[in-house]
Order: structure tokens, then C-alpha cells, then sequence
């Protein structure tokens, strides 16, 4: 039989074929090499200690502490420290009330959207606290019905998984006057939060961050961005002296 010179169709099919292997090795060494979030622990074998509360934030990279040059400095950390809390972070860099992330983002092979976190929630958890949804700008351009209904089905979710603790809604932050989309995803919030009896804080009215708040990289906060962060939060949620 005659050696045949394969055509180019079927030149260009092995070599897409043998590049999609490639690739796919490469994501999959990253994945398992990349390691997740510095404090990370198994949620379902949190506990709160000392008598503290156990409470559980979710959010994005705010919450997940980037920026801060070490734990205690994380706004999160901050507020636990004041409140008495025994902190759960489930802060995942990259994430939102509908958007995901991945090794790039989150620092894991996949991190999910905010609704889907909630059955990582401690099933002790006392207080909730969910943050952010700047991530969910390009979202919103493309469909604001869809950001808005992930907004409402988070907090329905964690209402019913946990139907005696306390809420809290913290608010999208923006270091620049706050643009529509980032403002309409706060009202949402807002509104959501308040139809499950959660209490909400601001970080838009007025801006919590500023330029000087900023880490090197001009997007998360730094020390004191996370300390402004904190501040804001407990002056809404803390008795006044």
C-alpha cells in the first residue's frame, strides 16, 4: 500500500489536538499547584472558640485579604477582633453574586459565585456577613436582571440555610466616583438584604476608599484601605459609645 501524504485539514486537526493536550496538562499542574488562601480550613470543621460567635464571610478579594501585609491587618480580621467573632473567610478573590474565578483570581482551580458558596457556610455559623460585587460589573452591562436575581437568591439562601442568624450586607467599594452599574448593584444589595431581614452597610455613601487607601497594584486596599474598610463597617453595625 502506498504511503499517503495526510491533507491539511487533517495536518491542522493533529496539531489543534496536540496543543489542546498541552494546554490541558499545563491547567491541570497549575491547579493542583496553586495553593488556596493562606488561612484556609475545611468550613465544616470551624468552631467557635472561646465563646465567641462563629461568623462566616463571603466575598471577593477585599475579603480574602489582598492588599493587607499580613492577616490581622484584613479588614475581616479587624471587624472579628472588635466583635468578638471567630472569623470563617470565605472571601475568594475574582468571585461575585453571579461571577466566578479561578487559580488567576482566587488562587484555586475554580471558586465559585457567592450563591454557591453559601453551602460552605459552617453549619455553626452565628453571623453572616456577605461583601462585595464589583466583579459582577461586566455581568450587569450584559443582563442587570441576572445580576439582580443572583443578589436576591444569595441572600434568600443563606435565610433559609441559617434561619436565626444575623445578616449583614456589605455594599460594593469603589475608589472613583461610583459609576451606574457599580451603584445599581449596591441598591440591589440593599434591597436584598432588607427583604430578608439583613442589616446593610454602605462603603459608596460617601466612598470609603480613596487613592492614597490603594496597594501598589491600584485596585485593593492596603493597610489602611483595609482599616477604613473596617471602620465604616463597624461605625454602621456597632452601637454608639
Amino acid at each position: 500500500m502506498l504511503w499517503k501524504r495526510p491533507r491539511t485539514w487533517q495536518l491542522v486537526g493533529l496539531v489543534l489536538l496536540l496543543v489542546t493536550a498541552i494546554v490541558f496538562v499545563v491547567l491541570a499542574v497549575t491547579a493542583r499547584n496553586s495553593p488556596p488562601p493562606d488561612d484556609f480550613t475545611p468550613p465544616a470543621a470551624a468552631e467557635p472558640t472561646d465563646g465567641q460567635v462563629l461568623a462566616s464571610f463571603i466575598g471577593d478579594s477585599y475579603a480574602q485579604g489582598v492588599g493587607a501585609s499580613v492577616q490581622a491587618n484584613r479588614w475581616i480580621n479587624i471587624v472579628a477582633k472588635a466583635n468578638g467573632y471567630t472569623p470563617v473567610n470565605l472571601g475568594r478573590g475574582g468571585t461575585g453574586y453571579l461571577a466566578t474565578s479561578d487559580v488567576n483570581g482566587c488562587g484555586l482551580a475554580f471558586c465559585p459565585n457567592y450563591l454557591r458558596m453559601v453551602a460552605d457556610i459552617p453549619p455553626k455559623t452565628q453571623v453572616v456577613i456577605v461583601s462585595g460585587g464589583r466583579n459582577d460589573v461586566g455581568a450587569y452591562l450584559r443582563d442587570a436582571a441576572e445580576v439582580n436575581a443572583a443578589v436576591e437568591s444569595t441572600f434568600e439562601a443563606v435565610r433559609r440555610a441559617f434561619p436565626d442568624a444575623e445578616i449583614i450586607a456589605v455594599g460594593p467599594a469603589d475608589t472613583d466616583e461610583p459609576t451606574d452599574p457599580v451603584l445599581a448593584i449596591d441598591r440591589a444589595v440593599r434591597r436584598a438584604a432588607e427583604g430578608v431581614g439583613a442589616r446593610y452597610v454602605s462603603m459608596l455613601v460617601p466612598p470609603v476608599l480613596s487613592p492614597e487607601l490603594l496597594s501598589a497594584d491600584g485596585v485593593h486596599p492596603n493597610d489602611a484601605g483595609h482599616a477604613a474598610i473596617a471602620a465604616r463597617y463597624l461605625s454602621a453595625i456597632l452601637p454608639a459609645a
